[in-house]
Order: C-alpha cells, then sequence, then structure tokens
C-alpha cells in the first residue's frame, strides 16, 4: 500500500509539472515565457534544467509531506493538491493582487463566461446563443465574441 502510494504521488507530482507547464496566460517573463517558466527558472537564465525540475517538484514534495516522514500518505497527498488547486484559483480571481478574492472579482468570473456565451449581446441566454453544429440545426453560425 505504502508502495502504491509513492507511486501514485510520483504520477501526480509530474503531472503537477506537466499542469504548471500547459499554464499560459497574457504575462510573459523576461524571455517571453509564461509564469510556469519562471516558477520553474529557477536561475532565471531563461531556460529550465532536469536539475531546476527536480528542485521544484522536491519543494513541492516537502510541501506536501505535512509530518515530515519522508514519504505521502493518501490524506497529505489529497490535502496537498486541493491546497495547490485553491491557490491557482486564488490567483486567478485576484485581479487586483491583494491576496484575497472580493465579491466583485468573485462575481467578474461568472459575468465574463456569461458575456463571452451571449453572442448576439441580447443580455439573454438562449438556443439564439448555441454555437452552429456543422449540419447548420443549432443558432446561427456567428464568430465568437473575443474574452474581455
Amino acid at each position: 500500500m505504502k508502495k502504491q502510494i509513492v507511486a501514485t504521488a510520483l504520477i501526480l507530482s509530474l503531472a503537477g509539472t506537466a499542469a504548471v507547464a500547459g499554464q499560459g496566460g497574457p504575462h510573459r517573463g523576461p524571455h517571453g515565457h509564461g509564469p510556469w517558466f519562471a516558477q520553474l527558472d529557477a536561475n532565471k537564465d531563461g531556460q529550465i534544467t532536469r536539475g531546476e525540475v527536480v528542485q521544484a517538484q522536491q519543494a513541492r514534495f516537502a510541501r506536501f509531506d505535512s509530518n515530515g516522514d519522508g514519504v505521502l500518505s493518501a490524506e497529505e497527498l489529497d490535502q496537498g493538491l486541493r491546497r495547490e488547486q485553491a491557490e491557482r484559483r486564488l490567483k486567478m480571481m485576484d485581479r487586483d493582487g491583494d491576496g484575497v478574492v472580493s465579491a466583485d472579482e468573485f462575481t467578474a468570473i461568472a459575468t465574463a463566461h456569461f458575456d463571452k456565451a451571449d453572442r448576439n449581446d441580447d443580455g439573454v441566454l438562449s438556443k439564439d446563443d448555441r454555437p452552429a453544429k456543422r449540419d447548420g440545426k443549432r443558432g446561427e453560425d456567428r464568430p465568437r465574441k473575443p474574452a474581455q
């Protein structure tokens, strides 16, 4: 069982690195890369080495290993992943960067999604806003509005 948890932790840690690597966004570092790149590029030389990846994963493992026994229990792994997901969501929603999400910031996400889905700008989501199917039976074929 312990070996299975450690193996699962390894797989998820690699998946976490891939997830971080897959994050993009409008903010670019000094070398034109996204914020995920800056987190892994420890010496800020514009390249990520295997050693930097190992160092980042070891630090991540240490954060998850709450009792410091050198292995991750299912509970530690679950809590660590939830904490990281919560931190990513907080950063995404905290538009003014004050470390908390206000009611306005929280609502802004939903209204932005609504505005994007309201393709005909009538203030209502209806079948007319659904994207067209290839056979043309759903909605009209209209371009999507750009994200705001």
